[in-house]
Parts: C-alpha cells; sequence; structure tokens
C-alpha cells in the first residue's frame, strides 16, 4: 500500500475499504430530454438543465457542465466586479535602513507601510517572506520571498527586483530556502536552497553590489532512489556552523540525511534509516541541537500522517547515524486519532543537553495527551505532564529572562488552544516547576511582547463580569505577575497579528485583521490607522436564481468567513443583498444551494458557530430567515474545512445534507447527515476500519450523490480518500465500496487512486448499467467498464494531473470527449471518451495549470471547453481550435444568467474581488 499526500487542491490524506464488488446496476433512468442533454450524450441528470451553478462543479455528478449558451465568439469583457473583502496573506516587522520600523504586509500585493500607516511603496507580491534584513551585508534592507520554483531579491526601501532565480525541475518549490551568514569570510549572506520536489541542492551568495553567484549545485541524492515528488518535505535544511573551518548544511528528506560542506558542496555524510521499522516521511520541524559534549544533532518531528521523534547524531568525519527513535503511530492505519505538536527544542534543566518539547496524544495511553520533553542524545523522557497540551514554550520574561512552559489541561486527549492554564518555571538542575494556574485564558494571536527589553505573555481573558480583554504577564523572583490589562473590546474581539514595539506597554502599536483592513491599535483599542486588504485568498462562489426572477444571484463564502449575496442589473451594476444580520461562512470550502423541501424555493446552507462556540450547520431562506439550525459536537476552532453535499438521501422526495469535517491533526474528521428538512441529524461517521487500515468518512476530492442501486433515493458518494464509495442516506451503510490501486490490487478499481471523483455514463440509450469515468482526483484517470475492476483506457499523469478532466461532445457528433491540460504543459489535449483515442492536441500559449469546465460559450451549437483563460473547440475540420483568451486570470470560474438576457455570463473569484465576464459587444 502507498501513501501519499502533497500541498494540492484535491489532495490530503487516504484510504482502506473492505467489502465485496457488487453489480453496480444504478438509475434504472432512461434517456428523454428530462435527465439528458445533447452535448452531454450518456450523461443522465436532471441537474444537466439546471441554469444554476447551485454547487462545485455544476451538479451532483460534478460534470462541471453549464447548458447555457454563452455567445462568447469573442473574447469576453468584464461587465462587473465585486469588491471581497481582503485578506492577509502574510505580515512581517522589520526595520529599514535607518532602523525605523516597517511593515510588509502581503494581500496578493506587497506593501511597506511606515508605523504611522503611510504606504512606502506597492507591487505584486512576489511569493512568501522568506528572509529578510541586511541579507547583501551592504546596510541596505532586503527580502527574499519565494513563489512555486521562483526566488526573487528585492530592495526594501523601494520594492525594485534585484534578482529573480528559477528552480528545476518546473515543478520545483523553493518554499525551504533559508537565508544565513554561512561563509563568513564572503561578504554577503548565503541562500541555502534544496527546492522542493528536485533532486538538486545549491548554496547562492548574495554580495554586497551585482548579480548573485551560485558557488556551487549538486546532485543533492542518489537518482532513481525515491522518488522525489512523493516528498513534500525534502527542502529541509539546517545549518551546522560550530566549527568555523567547516561548516555543514545539513539536508533532511524522507528517511535521509545528509551533509554537504558549505564550501564545496561535498558530500560528507549521509544516513538512511529507519522508523519504527519502516521508511518514513519527516513532515515535521528539524531543528539543531546538542548533546553531551556539544555533539551535534538533528531532532525530527514527525508531526503528520507518520507520527514519530527521532534524532540523528550528526558526524561531518564519517556517516551520520539514527540515535533514537520513537514512533506513535500512523493515521490511517492502527492509530486513528494519533497527533503531535513540536514546541522546539530547550534545554530546560540547564545540563547542556536539548530536549525535544512536544505535545502528543498517546495511542499506547487510550490517546491520553502529554506533554513530554526527550532528551536528545538517547531520547530519554526527563519531563512528562500528563492530560495536558502544550500551548507555548516562552523565554526572557520579565527582568530575570525567566523561560518556561504554558500549558493547557487536556482531559480526555483534547488538544485545546483556550481554558486552564499553567505556568511552569525552567530552573537550573531542577524539573519544571508550576508557579500559576490561570482558570480560562486564551490566545490573543501574539503569545508575547517586547516591554523595554523584556518579554511579557499575552492572554485573552474575561474579567470577573465575564468582559474579554487582553492581559500581559511578566515574571518576578519565580512568580508570574499581572502587569497590564486593556479591556478594549476591539483589541480582544480579533486576533492580533503584530506589534510595534516601544519601551512602555501603552506606546505598543497592535496590528489585526477586521473586516477586510489591516489595522493599528493602541493599548487601549484606539484605531490609529487603518489600511484596506485587497486580495489574498479569493472567495469561493456558487450562482442561482433564489428570488424567482430569471437572473441569478452570486452566492460567495468570503475569505473573512462571512456569507455574502449579490444581485446583478441589466446594466451590470451590482448590489448586495442585506440580510437581517450577518451570516458567517466558518472553514467552509463552498457555499451551496438547494431545494431543501421539494417546494421550489432555494435554500443557502452554510456553517456558522453558535454562541456556545459549536460549530453548527444553517439553512437560509434567501432572505437570510433561518430555516433551521443545527449544531454539530465540535467546537467551530477545531475544524479546518466542512463540505456540504445536499441530495435526495432520504427518498427520492425528502433531502438531506451530508456534512464533512477535517481538522489539521486529522483528529476529528468524518461526516454527518441532517435532515434537510427539519435540520436534525439522522447519523455520524467518524472512521472506516478494516483490519490495519482505519480511514475518515469524507471527502476529499469533489462529493456527489447518485443513486447507484436503483432505490429511488440517491447515495452519497464519496472517495473516503481511496475509495469508490455510495453511502445510503437512511443508515450511513455502503450500498457500493471498491478500493483504488492506492489500497490494495485485489478488487480496486481500474482507475483513480487518491481523491477521485466517479461519474457514471451510459453508452446508449437503452443501458442501465453505467460505465464509470474517473473525472478528477490524483492518479490514472479514464474510462472503466460498469464493472469498474476492468476498464476501456487511463492516462497516468502523475503529479502532472490537473484538477479535473473536462468532458463534452465538442465536434456535434454525438459522442463525448474528455479534454484535459496537464500541470505545466502548454498541451491541451482531446480523446474521444469511449475509447481514449486521442483526436487532436492543441498548443496553448502558455500552460494553463486549471481544470476544465465545458459549455457551448460561443453559441455555434457544439460544446467547448473553458481551461484556464483559453475557450478551446474545433474548426471545421474538426480539429482543436483557440477560440478566444479571457483578458483576466480565470479561477474556479461558474456559468450563470446573472443580467436576465438569457444567456450564461462567466463569473470568477480572484484575490480580493469576483469578476464577472460577458459576451457581445462591450
Amino acid at each position: 500500500m502507498t501513501i501519499d499526500f502533497r500541498p494540492w487542491s484535491l489532495l490530503a490524506a487516504l484510504v482502506w475499504c473492505s467489502g465485496a464488488a457488487i453489480s453496480c446496476h444504478g438509475q434504472a433512468l432512461i434517456d428523454d430530454d428530462a435527465t439528458t442533454h445533447p452535448l452531454m450524450p450518456g450523461v443522465r441528470s436532471v441537474d444537466l438543465h439546471d441554469a444554476n451553478w447551485p454547487r462545485a462543479m455544476h451538479d451532483r455528478l460534478a460534470t462541471g457542465f453549464s447548458p447555457l449558451s454563452c455567445n462568447m465568439s469573442e473574447s469576453p469583457h468584464v461587465i462587473a466586479e465585486i469588491a471581497a473583502k481582503g485578506s492577509l496573506n502574510g505580515i512581517r516587522i522589520t526595520e529599514g535602513s535607518t532602523h525605523d520600523p516597517r511593515i510588509l504586509v502581503d494581500d496578493g500585493r506587497l506593501r511597506s507601510i511606515s508605523a504611522a500607516g503611510r504606504e512606502l511603496w506597492s507591487r505584486p507580491s512576489p511569493g512568501s517572506i522568506l528572509a529578510c534584513g541586511d541579507l547583501r551585508q551592504n546596510g541596505q534592507r532586503h527580502a527574499l520571498l519565494g513563489a512555486g520554483r521562483t526566488l526573487t531579491l528585492i530592495n526594501l526601501e523601494s520594492g525594485v527586483t534585484e534578482w529573480k532565480f528559477d528552480c528545476d525541475p518546473a515543478y520545483a518549490s523553493a518554499q525551504w530556502a533559508s537565508v544565513a551568514d554561512v561563509l563568513p569570510e564572503r561578504p554577503g549572506q548565503e541562500i541555502m536552497l534544496f527546492p522542493n520536489y528536485s533532486e538538486e541542492g545549491m548554496l547562492i551568495n548574495l554580495p554586497p553590489q551585482g548579480e548573485p553567484s551560485t558557488l556551487w549545485r549538486v546532485q543533492a541524492v542518489v537518482s532513481g532512489d525515491f522518488n522525489e515528488r512523493y516528498d513534500h518535505y525534502n527542502g529541509v535544511v539546517v545549518l551546522d556552523d560550530s566549527n568555523v573551518a567547516r561548516p555543514v548544511i545539513w539536508n533532511i528528506r524522507r528517511h535521509r540525511c545528509r551533509g554537504f560542506d558549505a564550501h564545496t558542496g561535498e558530500l560528507i555524510s549521509s544516513v538512511v534509516y529507519d522508523v519504527g521499522g519502516a521508511q518514513r516521511r519527516n513532515y515535521g520541524a528539524v531543528k539543531l541541537g546538542h548533546g553531551l559534549d556539544n555533539q551535534p544533532f538533528a531532532a525530527v518531528f514527525g508531526e503528520s500522517v507518520q507520527i514519530h521523534v527521532h534524532a540523528i547524531r550528526l558526524r561531518s568525519d564519517g556517516d551520520s547515524e539514527l540515535a533514537w527513535q520513537h514512533f506513535y503511530g500512523e493515521v490511517y492505519k492502527d492509530e486513528p486519532g494519533v497527533a503531535l505538536a513540536s514546541h522546539g527544542l530547550v534545554d530546560y534543566d540547564g545540563d547542556g543537553i536539548d530536549e525535544l518539547a512536544y505535545s502528543v496524544r498517546d495511542p499506547a495511553h487510550n490517546y491520553r495527551s502529554f506533554i513530554r520533553f526527550r532528551a536528545i542524545d538517547t531520547g530519554a523522557v526527563k519531563f512528562e505532564l500528563a492530560d495536558h497540551w502544550g500551548a507555548s514554550i516562552f523565554r526572557g520574561v520579565g527582568k530575570e529572562k525567566a523561560k518556561g512552559l504554558l500549558a493547557f489541561k487536556a482531559m480526555g486527549g483534547a488538544m485545546p488552544s483556550g481554558g486552564e492554564l499553567a505556568c511552569y518555571l525552567f530552573q537550573q538542575g531542577e524539573p519544571p516547576r508550576r508557579i500559576a494556574t490561570l482558570p480560562d485564558v486564551a490566545s490573543c494571536g501574539l503569545a508575547s511582547i517586547d516591554v523595554a527589553g523584556n518579554a511579557e505573555l499575552l492572554f485573552r481573558e474575561a474579567d470577573d463580569q465575564g468582559a474579554d480583554g487582553i492581559t500581559s504577564y511578566t515574571i518576578d523572583a519565580g512568580r508570574l505577575v499581572r502587569s497590564e490589562r486593556t479591556a478594549a473590546a476591539a483589541m480582544a474581539s480579533t486576533p492580533l497579528v503584530g506589534a510595534i514595539e516601544a519601551k512602555e506597554l501603552p506606546d505598543q502599536i497592535f496590528l489585526q485583521c477586521t473586516d477586510g483592513d489591516l489595522r493599528a491599535l493602541d493599548w487601549e483599542g484606539r484605531i490609529k490607522w487603518a489600511t484596506p486588504l485587497h486580495g489574498g485568498a479569493a472567495a469561493t462562489i456558487v450562482a442561482a436564481d433564489l428570488d424567482h426572477d430569471r437572473k441569478a444571484e452570486l452566492i460567495a463564502a468570503t475569505p473573512d468567513a462571512r456569507l455574502r449575496v449579490f444581485a446583478m442589473s441589466a446594466d451590470g451594476s451590482v448590489t448586495e443583498r442585506d440580510f437581517p444580520s450577518p451570516v458567517s461562512a466558518i472553514r467552509l470550502r463552498q457555499p451551496v444551494v438547494y431545494d431543501l423541501k421539494g417546494s421550489g424555493d432555494l435554500a443557502i446552507i452554510t456553517a456558522v458557530q453558535d454562541r456556545q462556540g459549536q460549530l453548527a450547520i444553517r439553512a437560509l431562506q434567501p432572505d437570510g430567515v433561518a430555516l433551521w439550525e443545527t449544531p454539530i459536537d465540535v467546537t467551530a476552532e477545531q475544524i479546518t474545512e466542512v463540505v456540504l453535499n445536499p441530495g435526495q438521501f432520504l427518498a427520492a422526495n425528502h433531502s438531506a445534507v451530508a456534512v464533512s469535517l477535517q481538522d489539521d491533526r486529522r483528529v476529528r474528521e468524518g461526516t454527518y447527515l441532517l435532515d434537510g428538512e427539519s435540520g436534525a441529524v439522522i447519523w455520524s461517521k467518524r472512521t472506516h476500519r478494516d483490519g490495519a487500515i482505519s480511514m475518515p468518512y469524507r471527502p476529499n476530492g469533489v462529493p456527489t450523490a447518485y443513486d447507484i442501486d436503483g432505490d429511488g433515493a440517491d447515495e452519497i458518494g464519496m472517495d473516503l480518500m481511496s475509495y469508490m464509495a455510495y453511502l445510503r442516506g437512511r443508515d450511513g451503510e455502503f450500498a457500493y465500496i471498491r478500493p483504488t490501486h492506492n489500497i490494495r490490487s485485489e478488487g480496486a478499481v481500474f482507475a483513480g487512486h487518491l481523491y477521485n471523483t466517479f461519474c457514471p455514463l451510459f453508452q446508449t440509450p437503452q443501458e442501465t448499467r453505467p460505465h464509470w469515468f474517473v473525472s478528477a482526483g490524483f492518479g490514472p484517470f479514464g474510462l472503466m467498464n460498469q464493472d469498474p475492476e476492468t476498464g476501456v483506457w487511463s492516462e497516468d499523469l502523475d503529479y502532472d494531473v490537473p484538477p479535473n478532466i473536462g468532458f463534452i461532445d465538442v465536434d456535434g457528433d454525438g459522442r463525448l470527449e474528455a479534454g484535459y491540460a496537464a500541470q505545466n504543459s502548454k498541451e491541451f489535449v482531446c480523446r474521444d471518451l469511449w475509447t481514449g483515442a486521442v483526436e487532436w492536441r492543441l498548443e496553448l500559449p502558455f500552460a494553463p495549470n486549471s481544470g476544465s469546465i465545458t459549455a457551448d460559450f460561443n453559441g455555434d451549437g457544439r460544446g467547448d471547453f473553458l481551461c484556464g483563460p483559453f475557450c478551446i473547440g474545433v474548426n471545421e475540420q474538426r480539429q482543436g481550435k483557440l477560440l478566444w483568451q479571457s483578458p483576466i486570470g480565470l479561477s474556479r470560474p461558474i456559468i450563470a444568467d446573472f443580467n436576465g438576457d438569457g444567456v450564461g455570463e462567466v463569473a470568477t473569484s480572484l484575490a480580493g474581488r469576483i469578476v464577472v465576464l460577458s459576451g457581445g459587444d462591450p
């Protein structure tokens, strides 16, 4: 069994399945005008004629097809732009050349803002901020940023790009690049770059003047030994400069650690090792520490998927070696619910030996929560705190520069971020000593601030009357002492994202993101200045005619966790619909609209946080009045994503909503089914267990709804990470389940691997058993037979598979074609869907790196593909033709008639804005 994860829009985990295959008869629908569409021959669904776009990929089968003709014979033009309140991609407080504070704000733009709120410069963002400071050692301030394969060096005084560098190959990522003064004898600092997904490593010098130079570039791995595209943390490096004459750069990858001479790039040390009896992922923090006699070690915290801690004894005069290891388990095997959070390295007792500090839900102790400190050289547990979860390790607090541990009480395997907090003090030669307990506190966003050169701890806590505020604490004479408190509602209402330090707390400036703005406040909550955030994450959108006026409203879940509804007039003007009170969209992957009561009136379904802090699912009338609200037995802050999938799951005329959840540590995952009419919880499912494998009941890809057993009710289609599975609404049992080859070969489906979407297709109007098209997810896509263990054709693009494969009759021959462009490829490929034969290939101006949706975009009666900004159809010879290119980039576009003219418009959600495009004359 091969299990793999990557930061990709459709990927996150995997799955095991059991159960014999069943006959898969499916819906006994016969082709008729109500269930078929001439541009989608072989697809049977009443949703094909839905002019709305009410969910991800349009319909319950996730076809990505709209029946609307768009009359876009030429490139469309923008008819409306809607400002979606921006969000923050990143923020860094640094300093200018004169040591004055500068705030680097990334919201899709990168801006430099003074402490007084004045914008010094603005430019498009080159990516994540990797390093800031006097990187060239010439007295000026620079920043190194990374996005994809590209590194960019900018001057922080002007925002001007001074240098760009592209890693190879095209799919490489520069996200782990780090900067240090690796070679002190050489002017300028150095970039240590081992690009993720690449086999290379290099050292680049940033000289005081002129072009940076590559000092060495080496093969960092044994080529062919392991496919580096399957290792998502292989660019992690740590620098050991304790030997000034021979500094070493250590590159830690999946089950491997190699050391390179920092002067030459020569490989001087290597170790390949097992953890828990197998070669494991090292997905988590890596820290350089020291044991007895200053012996260097690499401490590795495996925080994702395969949970472990271990240390590597680093040697620069020979091969390194695994010093010790402790494997807690694998999330989706025998130990579902295992979790670990690193708190870094400490030397709590001052004996010169670092300890690995971490919190863990330990399967060996019935998943109780523990904080543990392990000696870096032996792995021995030197300190343990049961039924607690670490908040942070603190250092430099108060005039005594105290250091210690903050720990939340965590009964029953909890991983809280608030509640009863214990403060432990580290002292020379002694175990950590508890010096205080705070009954009910939470994070305010910042763990500490610097006041006159001393750190103070910050917490959000209520006063005796229950009013929230922020309190600062110091440590004096071994006691935790309250220093200052602000009761300003503005300070406590939204997490703080930064602070501009001053000698006195009342003079500090605190930064927070509120209502689409970055705001600067003083300690009393007075707003000193504010600047709008115009970009950041994009909203997710759907469209539906909510008020029966033959115009679709646009429903958006915006980055500020709000649900907003917009209506467009015939002249293109846009108004926002007012609700009686603001409606939230907490952690929602995508808003959903559905006729829950079969009345013809649509309801908006969203996720909210109720007054008790619980996650709740709310169904709304179009005017914002709640039809029902159902709390789910999880706190909202635990959940990172909510996926909604409505359908006729209880009967042909009785709807339900499948609510699937996940959290960032894969502890709270699963699906709840809610009655669509009342909101009542029908059942809930956490994990599907078979032998040593345990997988969550949730779709990581696009969920579907399909009556696979012909009983008149839809079944809930979900991938369970690596399955083709359909659950009955009445009891949550499987109506059908088959594993992919990611689980086992025996009985596996022909195509697919992880997070796949399966669409039933009928080759003739008389057929009652469908073939199955794998249209999305990782792994081979293609056409499977009626028994999906065998198939007609498949194509495996590995990690270059696009988010989805579009399908439509593109040439008017009455047969479906499948169209796609591989990631990082300019070539669009069109295949006969039923045979897999390539009908044509078309070179595009650039790689779209996008999935495809389909419709009759140009109004000629034939189907077209929209792949990224490119609309692709055929010429008179039935060969591929680029019909037009959008004037703007298109991200997850949808199609609906927003202005009531009877034809389709295209809406797309970009950073900070939603754009609607139309055909015809501007």
